[in-house]
């Protein structure tokens, strides 16, 4: 999974772990040296050879530049991988290379979660001053729909934040959200510098 910050792929990481857990599987996170994890695998696997595992890798772009061979081989199946999902995350895919997520066997999808849509940011904002009993008309609703274009649900978040717990307009929780989107940008740098064809060169794709 890909996108920007923001765009929901902690909160969905954490939905299929519950999900995995209730249905009696096992997590494994991979951290630290990416040359264990395979270690780790077969010693797990030799103590329970038929449990489900779900294996998370977290900005997996952070393991790539000095453990590409390693990941390769794990992802390849060297290490008794049976019965194991692999799920990767990153908000920099363009500092991924083709021999990692453009192969099948590896990767079977590669989805990207993008900036909510008009649709999806009206549904939220309804859905959460609705249930703070904040009263808000048809016209401010549109308004705070429109000005939210290019927004993650982060920074949606945020502007729920400054209109209920600091009591502050509608007009002036966008100000101060659109302050604080610029200067996460600027540091992150995922949404101001990264090529536009490398934005758009991924898409989500069965193999």
């Amino acid at each position: 999974m890909y996108g920007p910050p923001g765009t929901g792929k902690t909160i969905l990481i954490n939905y299929l772990i519950t999900q995995h857990l209730e249905r009696e599987g096992v997590i494994l996170i991979g951290d630290g040296d990416v040359s264990f994890w395979g270690k780790a695998i077969s010693d797990f696997r030799d103590v329970e050879p038929d449990r489900k595992i779900l294996f998370l890798i977290e900005d997996i772009d952070c393991y790539v530049e000095n453990n590409e061979k390693p990941l390769l081989n794990l992802l390849d199946g060297n290490h008794n991988t049976n019965n194991i999902l692999f799920i990767a995350t990153t908000n920099y895919p363009e500092k991924l290379d083709a021999r990692l997520i453009d192969r099948p066997g590896r990767f079977h999808f590669v989805i990207e979660l993008g900036l909510p849509s008009y649709d999806r940011r009206k549904v939220f904002f309804e859905k959460e001053l609705e249930e703070n009993n904040y009263k808000i008309d048809s016209e401010e609703l549109l308004f705070l729909i429109k000005e939210t274009e290019g927004f993650s649900m982060a920074h949606c978040r945020n502007i729920i934040n400054f209109i209920l717990i600091f009591n502050n307009s509608i007009s002036d929780s966008i100000r101060q959200a659109k302050q604080s989107k610029k200067i996460n940008n600027k540091n992150v740098g995922f949404i101001e510098d990264t090529p536009k064809k490398l934005k758009t060169g991924f898409t989500q794709r069965p193999y």
